[in-house]
């Protein structure tokens, strides 16, 4: 028998928490089911497969019957699965006994459900930190796989990358399998017999192994796939091509660990796949930079997870928790991720449910608790929570009964890729040839002028200072906003926060604020005092941004007229928030749109609904006294 190169592949397919049950239907009829169709005609073919625990309970409940194939698999020594983090979380970024309970539980699930004991795990979007061999060592796991960018980066050429490697951390040692970013895009976007060409290539050069690891979807779901891999049977005649190949042989990747020794030894940075890399900047944690919203939800983890470090891991209250640290929600590059707003309020869902579950839902206290160098301020009724920054902004407003922070509004920032939208004047893609999603130039946006973007971090219970509001000002100006300032001082007066600060108008006077917060049953209460010892008139200002829609206030912008109170109704979640104060004002009103990229193209996505309630001021008075109750009744 003459020489051989192994071709290792490993398919990782995975659906978000709190993604839309149509979408899982769709990837199971077009990925998912029909992969496995094709890998049943091809018996010689061996590879890995990897599905996520949400995926996994989503086919437990709807196709049992496709669970049971894939054990048929694993019996027959076709496939080998793969371990992980059950909800798929990005390991280092959780406590490390988050990080274990998570990838055991999907071992046991592997093992009671298919009858094998997995001995590798996929990474969650492939991020490396260096305590990612500890982790998977102690977790009891042998081997995951990389990108060959990880080696890259320190230096090594991708294209002399062969088998597999270890690495250690603590003395504990895990192996490393480099995928190659040529095959990722040449599987399923060249034609066969330009892979088997490469491979080729590599065997004469004399490479042992190569290793091919990438996500299911990309066969069958991602745009143009399904025809080009199905109809058209790229994926038969791939697999085909494979097993007409004496030269070539698919092995499973503990196998190979079992026949050849490792390459040598990597000690590999912080890094992940080339994409990642460039829309991270260079390290995934900047998500959590760069989007402060993400920053919030992660730190909002770790300080629900400290309140859970004595529950059991196979606790009600642990598997909420450990749904609330899918990766998904937590950042963004192709993917809709973190603009996706289903996506964040599945996230803080879930943490509210683990509070609940867990008797500690109820908090009164203050910390820095998103580690940003400045102190929050925590409090709760029966019914609700809040989050309030030093500005006395509430960054977080959780509902009990609905489980749901209906503050959950993301900004509206600049992206690079908005520079793509001056270019693309098509929705579909102008060439004929089905290409990466990487490669997409699509856009689904109508009108450029949404583009638009916040000087802010958009919050509830901003206040500020104007001296027009007339919508036509309001909507035309972004510099329409005075900021009052930096908080003099915050103090906790009878089971209220209040916040004093002074702000100048037109640089000349001086305008002192005091606002009083505090919660009461279903009630959040808010009392202004607003003083000043010169004369002027002028706006008063409160923001209120709500992650929910009202036909009345989400669907465009406009102006209410003067009342004293005034209704928010969602048919999302059945909630309806009442506002109403002892003085008259006026309401503008504007949905929360944003522009950012997706696996089909650029598009637009609401966010939110943004409520700006107006109160004219006479500085001539003393004083102003304003109450703000906003009450929720629950349909």
């Amino acid at each position: 028998m003459g020489e051989k190169i192994h071709l290792l592949m490993a398919i990782h397919c995975h659906q978000p928490v709190g993604n839309f049950d149509g979408v899982f239907a769709h990837g199971y009829e077009v990925s998912y089911k029909v992969f496995l169709d094709v890998l049943e005609r091809h018996p010689k073919i061996k590879l890995a497969l990897h599905y996520t625990g949400p995926l996994l309970e989503w086919l437990e409940q709807r196709h049992p019957e496709f669970l049971d194939r894939i054990r048929d698999f694993v019996e027959r020594g076709q496939v080998e699965i793969l371990s992980g983090g059950f909800y798929e979380p990005i390991l280092t970024l959780l406590p490390h006994s988050d990080a274990i309970g998570q990838i055991n539980l999907l071992t046991d699930y592997v093992k009671n459900r298919f009858g094998y004991l997995p001995k590798g795990a996929w990474l969650a979007e492939r991020i490396w930190e260096p305590k990612v061999p500890y982790i998977l060592n102690q977790a009891g796991l042998k081997f995951t796989i990389v990108d060959d960018s990880h080696f890259a980066v320190i230096g090594r050429d991708v294209e002399s990358l062969d088998g597999y490697y270890v690495s250690e951390d603590e003395g504990k040692t895990v192996f490393v399998f480099p995928t190659s970013e040529k095959l990722r895009y040449y599987m399923p976007f060249k034609l066969p017999e330009e892979t088997i060409k490469y491979l080729r290539g590599k065997l004469d050069q004399g490479f042992k192994a190569l290793t091919f690891g990438d996500d299911g979807e990309k066969f069958g779901m991602w745009p143009g796939t399904y025809k080009w891999v199905y109809q058209e049977g790229w994926l038969d005649k791939f697999f085909s091509a494979i097993e007409s190949c004496e030269w070539i042989e698919t092995i499973t990747f503990s196998e190979y660990i079992s026949k050849f020794p490792p390459s040598g030894t990597v000690y590999l940075p912080c890094v992940s796949y080339r994409e990642m890399i460039e829309w991270s900047g260079g390290y995934f944690r900047n998500f959590l930079i760069k989007y402060p919203e993400s920053n919030r939800m992660h730190k909002r983890m770790l300080l629900v997870s400290s309140k859970l470090s004595e529950s059991r891991d196979n606790s009600v209250e642990k598997r909420y928790l450990y749904k609330a640290q899918c990766n998904c929600g937590y950042w963004h590059g192709v993917f809709g991720g973190l603009y996706l707003n289903h996506l964040r309020s599945a996230v803080f869902s879930n943490l509210i449910l683990a509070e609940v579950v867990s008797g500690k839902f109820e908090d009164n206290c203050s910390l820095d608790y998103d580690l940003d160098g400045r102190k929050e301020w925590i409090f709760s009724s029966d019914d609700q929570k809040i989050f309030l920054s030093d500005l006395g902004n509430i960054l977080e407003w959780d509902l009990k009964e609905k489980a749901v922070n209906i503050s959950n509004v993301l900004t509206r920032r600049y992206e690079p890729y908005h520079e793509k939208l001056k270019n693309i004047s098509s929705t579909e893609n102008n060439s004929a040839e089905v290409v990466s999603i990487h490669d997409l130039t699509m856009s689904h946006v109508k009108d450029l002028s949404v583009l638009k973007y916040d000087k802010y971090i958009r919050s509830s219970l901003i206040d500020y200072w104007a001296k027009d509001c007339s919508p036509e000002h309001f909507f035309a100006h972004e510099h329409l906003r005075s900021d009052l300032g930096a908080v003099e001082q915050v103090s906790e007066e009878d089971g209220a926060v209040v916040f004093r600060r002074r702000f100048w108008v037109d640089n000349s006077f001086p305008v002192w604020v005091e606002k009083r917060v505090f919660l009461s049953g279903r009630s959040l209460f808010c009392d202004i005092k607003i003083s000043s010892e010169s004369k002027g008139t002028g706006f008063y200002c409160m923001e209120f941004n709500y992650s929910m829609f009202d036909e009345t206030f989400s669907s465009g912008k406009g102006i209410k007229e003067e009342t004293k109170e005034i209704w928010f109704k969602d048919k999302w979640y059945g909630i309806n928030i009442l506002h109403t104060a002892d003085k008259p004002f006026r309401i503008i009103h504007y949905p929360v749109e944003t522009v950012s990229d997706s696996e089909h193209g650029i598009e637009t996505t609401f966010q939110g609904s943004c409520l700006v309630l107006l109160w004219q001021v006479n500085l001539e008075m003393d004083a102003l006294h304003l109450v703000l109750e906003v009450s929720k009744a629950v349909e």
